[in-house]
């Protein structure tokens, strides 16, 4: 396989993959409370931890019985063909990972059908309830989704310092995702500490996940995103300065713990901001998933290119704790211009109570 040929797959896996999640979420969400989304999502970290150090024992697997030889019978044993094509015809060791990720998405394309019957289902009961007039208009405002999503965000200043925040949040998870196991390689970790650490980072974002919707009542969406920062240079720093995999280890647990809170809280608030729920999961899963992690990808590429791995962490880290400074005395401004309007509207109650009564 060429270069290109790989850059084609993956490109068409990323259109195909890209509406998944939010279409996924906004299925949830339709037929859940806001505060138990995150612990719907616990089950999907779950899986996500438990695949990865699947996968890493799988791929260990593989890759030492690549050259172990079955002799083939085709009327006795299939599982002989199967694994002479998908293990011992394999030079990498991949072909057998690729084949468990294809026989895992028949379950979830059942249970994704099963809840599209059960919306479309209640969508009949409520078109029989409501007249063409209502119909019609409900057409015309569908064409105007689009223009309505993107004036609604460019109006509102915290909307759109949201999604910048989302931004920052998916280029460095770009920038991660792309260096964080080679920076595992760099100490000498192989695949198995990868998988570890993936289990770790997934069990620590189940139990964020579970706790999110309290997390969020007692702190707020602002200082969740403003920890999230902070908690990414942190876990940067841990990378730049990896000495062994105990680093690694500790710095896969924040990003799970910590994801588990980000991601719950944006989605709550995405799918609250007004508009379309669906419409807006997927501008939120395409700013941080498409955008944010493609940006951090390529830019992170360039700078590791010129200065290595180890200090594209630290540039990493630094650029998500300024960011949350910014962020910090930005809402710190905001709540104090709140308090002063307030306090000035009570001062003023007083007066005017008094100017109602001599009219009087």
């Amino acid at each position: 396989v060429t270069g290109f040929q790989f850059a084609i797959v993956k490109i068409l896996t990323g259109i195909f993959q890209a509406p998944t999640k939010p279409m996924i979420d906004s299925l949830i969400m339709d037929h859940v409370d806001k505060n138990v989304f995150g612990k719907v999502r616990l089950f999907g970290i779950l899986g996500s931890g438990l695949g990865s150090y699947l996968g890493g024992k799988l791929l260990l697997y593989s890759q030492s019985n690549i050259h172990v030889h079955v002799p083939e019978d085709p009327w006795i044993d299939i599982a002989s063909r199967l694994w002479n094509i998908f293990v011992w015809k394999d030079e990498t060791g991949f072909n057998l990972l690729f084949l468990a990720h294809v026989l895992l998405t028949i379950p979830t394309l059942l249970c994704i059908r099963q809840l599209q019957l059960v919306e479309n289902t209640a969508s009949l009961q409520a078109k029989d309830s409501s007249n063409n007039k209502t119909t019609a208009s409900t057409s015309e405002n569908s064409r105007r989704i689009p223009s309505y999503v993107v004036n609604h965000i460019f109006n509102d200043f915290d909307h759109l310092l949201f999604f910048s925040i989302i931004y920052v949040m998916g280029t460095s998870g770009g920038v991660s995702d792309t260096f964080t196991y080679l920076r595992f390689s760099e100490v000498g970790c192989d695949a198995d500490h990868m998988g570890k650490s993936r289990m770790l980072s997934s069990l620590a974002g189940a139990i964020m996940f579970w706790f999110s919707g309290s997390l969020s009542e007692v702190m707020g969406r602002e200082n969740i995103l403003v920890l999230s920062l902070f908690c990414v240079g942190l876990r940067f720093s841990l990378l730049q300065r990896m000495e062994s995999p105990i680093y690694g280890y500790a710095a896969e647990t924040i990003r799970g713990s910590i994801f588990g809170a980000f991601w719950s809280s944006s989605t709550v608030y995405a799918s609250q901001m007004g508009g379309p729920r669906a419409t807006m999961l997927l501008l939120l899963n395409g700013v941080y998933n498409g955008i944010g992690r493609s940006t951090g990808s390529l830019v992170g590429g360039r700078i590791q290119a010129l200065v290595g791995t180890e200090e594209l962490f630290r540039y990493m880290s630094y650029t998500n704790v300024l960011f949350a400074i910014l962020m910090i005395c930005y809402y710190n401004a905001k709540r104090r211009r709140c308090v002063s309007r307030n306090y000035l509207s009570m001062r003023s109650l007083p007066e005017r109570t008094s100017e109602s009564k001599k009219v009087i």
